[in-house]
């Protein structure tokens, strides 16, 4: 078990499923000092045979918050928007500075999901 760096951002996940996102701001033998997103003061959390434990002794469990943020794999619903949003983009992204620009869906019988695009002036 080692002790996350300084500045290091973690997840602290306690046995009643709540976690609290924060900092590292020091780090002292067995002992982490963490900044908590949206609190007042630093919560400590030390290592104790092998677990980390909280103030209030409660055994906890610390991940690496930027590791964190890849566990949960990607479906293509996440990745879905309508057909509205996406002339948007797609007009901001090919001409963002004229608004006239639009443009036009021409979805394919067969996927609707891969819409062949046509842009009108």
């Amino acid at each position: 078990m080692t002790i996350p760096a300084r500045a290091a951002k973690i997840r602290v996940e306690y046995p009643d499923a709540t976690s609290l996102e924060g900092i590292v701001i020091s780090s002292f033998a067995n002992t982490i000092s963490v900044a908590v997103r949206d609190g007042d003061d630093a919560v400590l959390y030390t290592l104790v045979n092998g677990n980390w434990v909280s103030e209030d002794l409660e055994p906890v469990t610390i991940h690496d918050a930027t590791a964190c943020a890849y566990e949960k794999p990607v479906i293509e619903a996440d990745c879905v928007c309508s057909k509205e949003l996406a002339a948007r983009l797609l007009r901001d992204l090919f001409n963002p500075d004229d608004e006239r620009c639009q443009v036009k869906f021409d979805f394919d019988q067969a996927d609707e999901r891969a819409p062949h695009l046509q842009r009108i002036m």
